[in-house]
């Protein structure tokens, strides 16, 4: 298991680490019971992860996403902001908790964010001519223009 999962299923039971200790190959850690463990909230080790979101007039809705951190990790929220704060970006400055594949997709969604526009420039094969380039709707989801090839899709 990584740092951040073991951390975060120590959180989830209520504990708190004090103390991290290395020797050869072997970490150890020191916890002390600081709250009772979390009651009501599950974790998932499923790629697409439903979020509980506030939604129109308070209702509850779920948001699914692609994992981007280590199971458990969410329980350690809190600790991180505490200790490390933001980042220029708005997100958590020590980012132990994302996985190599969330380190990626969220450089992407940041290239994203600085992008201007996008563009699609693709000859009208037959494989764009009986499917849908999916570039173009990442581009629309992300809120860039688009310019694109002019041909029937």
């Amino acid at each position: 298991m990584v740092k951040a999962e073991v951390w975060g299923r120590l959180s989830y039971c209520g504990m708190n680490v004090i103390a991290e200790l290395a020797a050869d190959d072997e970490i150890f850690l020191i916890a002390q019971r600081v709250a009772p463990p979390v009651e009501g909230r599950k974790t998932s080790y499923y790629a697409i992860v439903p979020l509980e979101r506030v939604g129109l007039d308070g209702g509850v809705i779920y948001a699914h996403k692609i994992r981007t951190m280590y199971p458990f990790s969410e329980f350690l929220k809190k600790r991180i902001f505490d200790e490390h704060g933001l980042d220029a970006t708005g997100k958590f400055s020590n980012g132990f908790r994302l996985t190599e594949k969330g380190k990626f997709l969220r450089t992407i969604r940041q290239v994203l964010k600085e992008s201007t526009l996008g563009i699609v420039t693709i000859l009208p094969s037959k494989n764009y001519i009986e499917s849908l380039p999916v570039k173009m709707f990442e581009y629309m989801s992300a809120g860039l223009p688009v310019i694109a090839s002019n041909f029937p899709l």
